[in-house]
């Protein structure tokens, strides 16, 4: 294989993966499946959990016949949700260092 065909590929993955990077969450609400996944693979009792608790933010279209429609789930709220995580996980790890002299 020559380095002309080698950069060929490598151009084509590129433009593959650029591609993906639009097309994946690009926008702001994802559907229950979406949040799901984006959110690390979590489960819909534990999305719907996090909804109703107020963690996570979006909110549930107007179904058919009075039945409850699809969810529409805010990609931003998830984020917030992990950043709050993180700075609670280094928070009490800065804690706990401090008070164990380390």
């Amino acid at each position: 294989m020559s380095d002309s065909d080698i950069n060929l590929i490598l151009e084509k993955l590129n433009g593959i993966e650029k591609h993906l990077e639009a097309k994946q969450y690009s926008h702001r609400w994802l559907s229950m499946a979406e949040a799901c996944e984006y959110a690390g693979g979590r489960s819909k009792n534990w999305m719907l959990d996090k909804l109703n608790t107020g963690k996570i933010h979006g909110y549930q279209e107007d179904g058919k016949k009075g039945f409850p429609g699809k969810w529409v789930i805010d990609k931003n709220s998830i984020d917030d949700f992990y950043s709050g995580l993180k700075e609670d996980t280094n928070k009490k790890y800065l804690d706990l260092k401090k008070r164990t002299g380390g």
